[in-house]
């Protein structure tokens, strides 16, 4: 064994996970979308499974929500583990932003947002009813 071969084991065996979380971009009326630093975030949990190791790569297969999504992540040797885990979750949020996309899934999203916005108000809501309880 290589140590390419080596480094790409190191990598999936300790850096890759086996789930993921991914969050899904909030589309907008004009089509735009955009990563949400704040306010309410809607999430994807993403099933991640090895299918074959090459000598600088790997084929991964990403589980979530109803799809399965093939595909060849590559594991520089010149490249730190911190920098391939960041680029593989980077490429797995894109993939799955572009699936529900391309399965015509934006209203589905704007419904998720929708919901879990009415959940953030409804938390702040009672979290300052309590508040206004306890000083009286």
């Amino acid at each position: 064994m290589t140590i390419t071969q080596k480094y790409v084991d190191f990598i999936l065996d300790n850096i890759i996970q086996d789930t993921i979380t991914v969050q899904l971009y909030k589309p907008f009326e004009d089509g735009s979308r955009m990563y949400t630093k704040l306010g309410p975030t809607v999430h994807c949990k993403v099933t991640i499974h090895i299918l074959e190791k090459y000598t600088r790569s790997a084929k991964l297969k990403l589980t979530f929500d109803k799809y399965e999504v093939e595909e060849l992540f590559f594991m520089p040797f010149s490249s730190s583990p911190e920098s391939i885990e960041g680029k593989t979750r980077t490429k797995i949020e894109r993939i799955v932003n572009k699936t529900y996309i391309d399965d015509n899934r934006t209203e589905d999203i704007k419904q998720m947002y929708e919901q879990q916005s009415k959940l953030l108000g409804e938390a702040i809501s009672k979290m300052m009813s309590n508040r206004k309880n306890e000083q009286n």
